[in-house]
Protein backbone atom coordinates (compact mmCIF):
# COMPACT_ATOMS: atom_id res chain seq x y z
CA UNK A 1 0.00 0.00 0.00
CA UNK A 2 3.03 2.66 0.80
CA UNK A 3 4.37 1.68 -2.50
CA UNK A 4 1.07 2.82 -4.22
CA UNK A 5 0.89 5.96 -2.46
CA UNK A 6 4.58 6.81 -2.82
CA UNK A 7 3.56 5.93 -6.89
CA UNK A 8 1.05 8.46 -6.80
CA UNK A 9 3.10 10.84 -5.18
CA UNK A 10 5.89 10.57 -7.64
CA UNK A 11 3.70 11.17 -10.53
CA UNK A 12 1.41 13.82 -8.80
CA UNK A 13 5.27 15.60 -8.16
CA UNK A 14 6.24 14.87 -11.79
CA UNK A 15 3.21 16.08 -13.11
CA UNK A 16 3.44 19.42 -10.83
CA UNK A 17 6.56 19.60 -12.64
CA UNK A 18 5.26 19.14 -16.08
CA UNK A 19 2.63 21.94 -15.34
CA UNK A 20 5.21 24.51 -13.60
CA UNK A 21 7.43 24.00 -16.84
CA UNK A 22 4.81 24.44 -19.16
CA UNK A 23 3.82 27.87 -17.37
CA UNK A 24 7.16 28.53 -17.58
CA UNK A 25 7.73 27.83 -21.23
CA UNK A 26 3.93 29.79 -21.87
CA UNK A 27 5.64 33.14 -20.20
CA UNK A 28 9.03 32.50 -22.18
CA UNK A 29 7.33 32.52 -25.51
CA UNK A 30 4.98 35.84 -24.59
CA UNK A 31 8.25 37.25 -23.44
CA UNK A 32 9.70 36.51 -26.48
CA UNK A 33 6.96 37.85 -28.51
CA UNK A 34 6.94 41.21 -27.08
CA UNK A 35 10.88 41.81 -27.55
CA UNK A 36 9.92 40.27 -31.03
CA UNK A 37 7.43 42.98 -31.43
CA UNK A 38 9.32 45.81 -30.06
CA UNK A 39 12.11 45.13 -32.45
CA UNK A 40 9.82 45.22 -35.16
CA UNK A 41 8.83 48.45 -34.37
CA UNK A 42 12.55 49.97 -33.72
CA UNK A 43 13.65 48.35 -37.02
CA UNK A 44 9.80 49.71 -38.65
CA UNK A 45 10.72 53.37 -37.51
CA UNK A 46 14.22 53.37 -38.06
CA UNK A 47 13.52 52.38 -42.07
CA UNK A 48 10.73 54.90 -41.60
CA UNK A 49 11.94 58.11 -40.57
CA UNK A 50 15.49 57.91 -42.49
CA UNK A 51 13.58 61.26 -44.16
CA UNK A 52 12.64 62.88 -40.58
CA UNK A 53 9.46 61.55 -41.10
CA UNK A 54 6.75 58.99 -40.40
CA UNK A 55 3.95 58.98 -42.94
CA UNK A 56 0.21 58.11 -42.55
CA UNK A 57 0.60 54.24 -43.83
CA UNK A 58 4.09 53.78 -41.45
CA UNK A 59 1.68 55.23 -38.42
CA UNK A 60 -1.32 52.69 -39.37
CA UNK A 61 1.79 49.60 -39.40
CA UNK A 62 3.23 51.03 -36.16
CA UNK A 63 -0.29 51.28 -34.16
CA UNK A 64 -1.01 47.50 -35.50
CA UNK A 65 1.75 46.16 -33.93
CA UNK A 66 1.42 48.74 -30.96
CA UNK A 67 -1.72 47.16 -30.77
CA UNK A 68 -0.34 43.62 -30.69
CA UNK A 69 2.23 43.86 -28.50
CA UNK A 70 -0.59 45.29 -26.10
CA UNK A 71 -2.07 41.82 -25.91
CA UNK A 72 1.10 40.22 -25.27
CA UNK A 73 1.95 42.88 -22.06
CA UNK A 74 -1.66 41.51 -21.15
CA UNK A 75 -0.62 37.98 -21.73
CA UNK A 76 2.33 38.53 -19.75
CA UNK A 77 0.02 40.19 -16.74
CA UNK A 78 -1.69 37.20 -16.11
CA UNK A 79 1.09 35.33 -15.97
CA UNK A 80 2.84 37.25 -13.59
CA UNK A 81 -1.04 37.21 -11.64
CA UNK A 82 -1.11 33.73 -11.63
CA UNK A 83 2.75 32.99 -10.28
CA UNK A 84 2.46 36.05 -7.96
CA UNK A 85 -0.70 34.53 -6.13
CA UNK A 86 0.81 31.13 -5.27
CA UNK A 87 0.33 30.40 -1.79
CA UNK A 88 3.77 29.05 -1.75
CA UNK A 89 5.33 32.23 -3.11
CA UNK A 90 6.57 34.33 0.70
CA UNK A 91 9.08 37.40 0.90
CA UNK A 92 11.15 38.81 0.19
CA UNK A 93 10.88 36.60 -2.98
CA UNK A 94 6.93 37.74 -3.69
CA UNK A 95 8.30 41.52 -3.16
CA UNK A 96 10.99 40.88 -5.31
CA UNK A 97 9.06 39.72 -8.25
CA UNK A 98 6.60 42.62 -8.04
CA UNK A 99 9.52 44.56 -8.19
CA UNK A 100 10.40 42.87 -11.58
CA UNK A 101 7.67 42.82 -12.61
CA UNK A 102 6.61 46.49 -12.31
CA UNK A 103 10.19 47.66 -13.86
CA UNK A 104 9.09 45.76 -16.75
CA UNK A 105 5.88 47.56 -17.12
CA UNK A 106 7.17 51.05 -16.38
CA UNK A 107 9.98 50.35 -19.05
CA UNK A 108 7.28 49.36 -21.47
CA UNK A 109 4.89 52.13 -20.68
CA UNK A 110 8.06 54.47 -21.60
CA UNK A 111 8.76 53.32 -24.93
CA UNK A 112 5.31 53.46 -25.63
CA UNK A 113 5.34 56.63 -24.96
CA UNK A 114 8.56 57.75 -27.05
CA UNK A 115 6.94 55.53 -29.99
CA UNK A 116 3.68 57.57 -29.68
CA UNK A 117 5.88 60.51 -29.10
CA UNK A 118 7.97 59.74 -32.56
CA UNK A 119 4.83 58.91 -35.10
CA UNK A 120 2.67 61.84 -33.80
CA UNK A 121 5.12 64.33 -33.98
CA UNK A 122 4.47 67.18 -36.42
CA UNK A 123 8.08 68.14 -37.26
CA UNK A 124 10.70 65.80 -38.13
CA UNK A 125 12.20 63.30 -36.16
CA UNK A 126 15.29 64.18 -34.35
CA UNK A 127 18.46 62.29 -33.77
CA UNK A 128 17.59 62.76 -29.84
CA UNK A 129 14.61 61.36 -30.81
CA UNK A 130 15.84 58.20 -32.36
CA UNK A 131 18.89 58.05 -29.14
CA UNK A 132 16.07 57.94 -26.68
CA UNK A 133 14.24 55.04 -28.50
CA UNK A 134 17.53 53.11 -28.63
CA UNK A 135 17.87 53.38 -24.96
CA UNK A 136 14.63 52.71 -24.28
CA UNK A 137 14.46 49.75 -26.27
CA UNK A 138 17.74 48.56 -24.60
CA UNK A 139 15.89 48.90 -21.28
CA UNK A 140 12.68 47.23 -22.31
CA UNK A 141 15.09 44.12 -23.10
CA UNK A 142 17.18 44.46 -19.90
CA UNK A 143 13.70 44.66 -17.86
CA UNK A 144 12.69 41.86 -19.63
CA UNK A 145 15.68 39.70 -19.47
CA UNK A 146 15.22 40.32 -15.43
CA UNK A 147 11.78 39.59 -15.30
CA UNK A 148 12.55 35.84 -17.10
CA UNK A 149 15.13 35.23 -14.89
CA UNK A 150 13.38 36.62 -11.57
CA UNK A 151 10.09 34.09 -13.18
CA UNK A 152 12.79 31.55 -13.82
CA UNK A 153 13.41 31.64 -9.58
CA UNK A 154 9.76 32.24 -8.69
CA UNK A 155 8.89 29.29 -10.42
CA UNK A 156 11.55 26.85 -8.83
CA UNK A 157 10.86 28.04 -5.43
CA UNK A 158 7.02 27.75 -5.68
CA UNK A 159 8.22 24.07 -6.64
CA UNK A 160 10.33 22.90 -4.08
CA UNK A 161 8.37 24.34 -1.53
CA UNK A 162 5.31 22.27 -2.61
CA UNK A 163 7.06 19.39 -2.90
CA UNK A 164 8.53 20.25 0.55
CA UNK A 165 4.82 20.32 1.69
CA UNK A 166 3.83 17.16 -0.16
CA UNK A 167 6.80 14.51 1.61
CA UNK A 168 6.41 16.25 5.05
Amino acid sequence: MNFNLFSFDKYFIIGRLFKYELGFRLLSKEISDVSSSIEDIVGDLDGFVSDGMVDISEKKSIEATLQTLEKEKTDIEAQYNYWSSNSYLIDPLRTKYEETYNNYVSKYEEIVAIIDGIIYKDELVSDLDKNNMSKAHTNLCNALYSFIDRTNEVIEFTTLKQYEDLIS
